[in-house]
This record gives C-alpha cells, structure tokens and sequence, in this order.
C-alpha cells in the first residue's frame, strides 16, 4: 500500500470522526468544517489511485461526505446553487447574488463581504490532479478511478458546457443536497470541470432520466461577478 494510501484512509476516519463528533456533541461549526476538509482530503489522496481497489469504500465514504455537507447546509439554510471554483473549492450563497463571486477568498468557514457571503466547502477534487483535457479527467475520476457512472459525455451549446452522465451509481443525496450541489455524480462532476478548465463554473440545470443525469453548467466570472 502506498504511503499516499495510508495517510488518505487515516485522513477520511479521522476527519468523519471529528465532524461527526463536533456537529453532534460540541456544535461547533469552525470544527466540523475542518473535520470535513480532513475528509475530502483522505478522499481526493485514494482518489489518484488511476485502478483503485477501495471502490466499495469510496461509496460510503462518499455517502458519509454529502450527509454532513448536507447537514451544514441545512443549519445555514443555504439554498441558491453553489458555484465551483477553479481550485477544486466551492462557494454555497447564504445572501446577496449567486452570482457575485469575492475576488478574494480567505481558508474560512463564512466568506465575503456585506452583500455577498458564501459558505465555503473544500470539494473531494483539486485542480492539481486533472488534465487540462475535460472528458478525459471525467472519464478518469468518475467511471476510472470511483467507478460511479459507465461514461461522461461532453458537450458546449454556446457559452454552457453540457454534461451526459450514463448510469449514475453514485448514492442517493438530501433534497438539501440536490438542491444546492446536485445528485452526487453531477456534484463531483462540476467540481472537475471548473477544475480542469481552471474556470469558475455553477450548475444552472440538471434533469435525471432513467439512471442518467443531464447538467447544463455555466460559467461564472469571478471579477465582475456575472456568466459569461
């Protein structure tokens, strides 16, 4: 087993430990979130793996991921589209345009400014991982490496990326979940777009039928704040 193994699986328990435990017993938010980061950190180390023998894992695992975001979106309310960063980050809205992305970020729970503030969410995926190329960084994370779908189309219908996500088997979300960040599969699919292209992208429609799912994505200008 890698040393990367070692410490993605030690970094996942620890972390989903530790927001379990802050959430439920101590109520700390500040927390919680750091215990989370921890976890998608574990996931996004055993994710690298190109034939990963923990995939079965990685479904719970991901399971556990979307309960306790679901869980912090819920005490905040949040209920606007988030927007995925280029980072591999997410910004959830809490007030002001979901649109109006902060220019400047800091590594905190709440950021912006009056007008504007967002939850901000470390997602399992980081742009230092992907190929510039986006189908093939889809293909290799989500039906390679996690095994979640059969394959990932790619498509552009004027400034919109349009994705087709076949036989998702990703699990089931909250309805809080699917709301802010879409069906699992979609979720992490945004996440590796925006940080593949190294652009800020929101998830403006998505549409499950019959075990595939259809996002249309639109890309967010971080400056002035608006699609482009």
């Amino acid at each position: 087993m890698r040393r990367g193994d070692i410490l993605g699986i030690f970094l996942v328990f620890w972390g989903l430990s530790l927001s379990i435990y802050s959430y439920e017993v101590l109520g700390d938010i500040p927390l919680t979130a750091l215990g989370a980061g921890a976890f998608v950190t574990g996931i996004s180390l055993l994710s690298t793996v190109s034939k990963s023998p923990y995939r079965e894992a990685f479904d719970l695992l991901l399971k556990a991921y979307a309960d306790n975001i679901s869980r912090v979106l819920e005490e905040f309310g949040a209920s606007s589209r988030a927007v995925y960063l280029s980072n591999g980050s997410i910004l959830v809205p809490l007030s002001g345009s979901p649109r109006k992305v902060p220019s400047k970020i800091q590594n905190s729970l709440i950021v912006g400014e009056r007008g504007g503030y967002y939850l901000f969410i470390q997602s399992p995926i980081s742009s230092e991982d992907l190929s510039p190329d986006i189908e093939a960084s889809l293909y290799s994370v989500l039906v390679d490496s996690l095994g979640l779908c059969d394959s990932v189309m790619v498509s552009r219908n004027d400034e919109k990326i349009i994705l087709k996500i076949r036989n998702s088997r990703a699990s089931q979300v909250s309805a809080r979940f699917s709301q802010v960040l879409g069906p699992l599969a979609a979720h992490l699919a945004c996440s590796i777009v925006a940080a593949s292209s190294r652009a800020n992208y929101s998830l403006e429609d998505v549409k499950e039928e019959k075990g595939d799912i259809i996002a249309s994505l639109v890309m967010i200008d971080a400056e002035k704040g608006s699609s482009v």
